[in-house]
């Protein structure tokens, strides 16, 4: 943008460095070397001492949030910054057009000089400057996606070979991503065993200290079993040796996507005899565990929060108890309503996302070919979003898994009840109750204790999967 005829008092200076840079080591890109050049920018052009923004190891191009970039829009916004320079060309600060688009109308209504290091400054007051300025984004995104494209057919190659493509230490390989790790390797196999024994991926992972979602991607991982799968296309064995079996990756995938079903044995985890695993939670979002309790000699189970305050504990016995007479009562209500009108509400929801995305993607082809004004664009992608938030805030929640007699059982109150006693004939297992309970039940909410005592029903809150 061309110098407006107030020089800028409070400029801020825009420094980036996408994480492959650093590890490739482009010098004149270095953060040090753009704030140098951004500061030398200012001072020929007579601006005050500029407040520096900083995104060390952040991609522009990958749309993830860029913390100290999300502070300097913060900052133009509410006044605190009217000026702005980059240590290296444009792109440092935008690499999208879609981000580009999103920031013409703020800079064009606050007259904001935007000058780079190596670049011409741009005047987002004008059409041609709006114009170059997009222009100069989409060559940017257009680079970015060819270096893409390039890495992705090169990634291809190698796995059509069964090689290691490269990249970050997959868990339970050493660097070459070929070598079992020695540690690593044997932590997978003695989980997978212990989650094929019935015992929960949580508890394995506070054991060992593995974040629990690299312990199950790593766990039903193709490379675990030796497979070579890139992008989704499976090219057959890889070059490594595998750490699990097919056969046991199976039993672990199994137990993991329906863990009522994992077997249990006597002396191993007795988180499957808990039925409401899983489906406690506090009023404030935190996950209700099954926990022995020896504080009164004789051990009983109870359901508590592991972490922040104050602690919520309830005893297992009474909770389960209230929460399947609950189920009863309300089933012998809504048994006439229960054929399922989900399938159609999702595809009704769906159906209105995918029209919505067609419309942003028409509205995005439209601003490319010049078709729509920027200032038209803006205010018709705005409705566009809003009714995209709304139409996904609609969507059901997922249902759970649920054997098919059992989903007939759930027809007849009477029996189900029966069947729930442990002393009958046919009793249901603690796994196939906690099966019925899901298919009904969202989540269950407990608030904290308001008094000592005994067990209190005005705690307990349930969030009904349907009406």
């Amino acid at each position: 943008m061309h110098q407006t005829s107030t020089t800028p008092r409070k400029p801020g200076l825009y420094c980036r460095l996408s994480k492959k840079e650093k590890t490739r080591g482009h010098e004149h890109l270095t953060i040090d070397r753009q704030e140098s050049n951004g500061r030398q920018l200012g001072d020929r052009l007579g601006w005050g001492e500029p407040v520096v923004y900083v995104d060390d190891g952040h991609s522009a191009w990958s749309g993830a949030r860029r913390p100290d970039f999300d502070r300097l829009i913060a900052d133009v916004e509410s006044g605190a910054i009217d000026g702005i320079l980059v240590g290296a060309g444009h792109d440092r600060l935008v690499r999208l057009v879609e981000e580009t688009v999103r920031l013409m109308p703020l800079f064009r209504r606050l007259e904001l000089p935007v000058f780079a290091a190596w670049e011409a400054p741009l005047d987002c007051r004008t059409a041609a400057g709006r114009k170059q300025a997009i222009d100069m984004a989409n060559a940017a995104e257009f680079e970015s996606s060819r270096k893409s494209e390039r890495t992705q057919d090169a990634k291809a190659q190698r796995a059509e070979m069964g090689t290691f493509s490269g990249g970050q230490r997959p868990f339970g390989f050493m660097d070459d991503g070929f070598t079992h790790h020695p540690t690593e390797a044997a932590l997978l196999q003695r989980a997978a065993a212990e989650v094929i024994d019935g015992r929960s991926l949580n508890s394995i992972a506070v054991e060992t200290g593995i974040n629990r979602r690299t312990l199950h991607r790593a766990l039903l991982s193709p490379r675990v079993r030796g497979r070579r799968v890139h992008r989704g296309e499976d090219f057959g064995p890889a070059a490594w040796e595998p750490i699990l079996t097919e056969a046991t990756q199976q039993q672990v995938r199994v137990a993991l996507a329906h863990p009522a079903r994992a077997p249990f044995r006597s002396g191993t985890s007795n988180k499957l005899a808990n039925p409401l695993l899983g489906l406690l939670w506090s009023t404030d979002g935190r996950k209700l565990w099954s926990r022995p309790d020896h504080r009164h000699g004789t051990p009983q189970r109870r359901y508590k929060t592991m972490e922040g305050k104050p602690g919520i504990s309830v005893t297992a016995v009474p909770l389960e108890r209230f929460v399947s007479e609950s189920l009863f009562a309300w089933l012998e209500r809504h048994v006439e309503a229960l054929p399922d009108t989900r399938a159609a509400e999702v595809a009704e929801v769906e159906a209105e996302i995918a029209l919505l995305r067609a419309k942003l993607a028409k509205l995005k082809a439209l601003l490319r070919s010049e078709s729509i004004d920027l200032d038209d664009y803006v205010a018709e992608k705005a409705k566009v979003d809003a009714g995209l938030r709304a139409a996904e805030a609609r969507m059901p929640p997922p249902e759970p898994i649920v054997e098919a007699d059992l989903v007939d059982l759930s027809r007849n109150p009477a029996e189900l009840r029966r069947r729930w006693d442990p002393s009958a004939d046919d009793a249901l297992t603690v796994v196939e109750q906690r099966q019925i309970l899901r298919q009904h039940i969202h989540r269950v909410l407990i608030t904290p204790a308001a008094t000592l005592g005994g067990f209190d029903t005005q705690r307990v809150s349930i969030d009904w999967r349907t009406a």
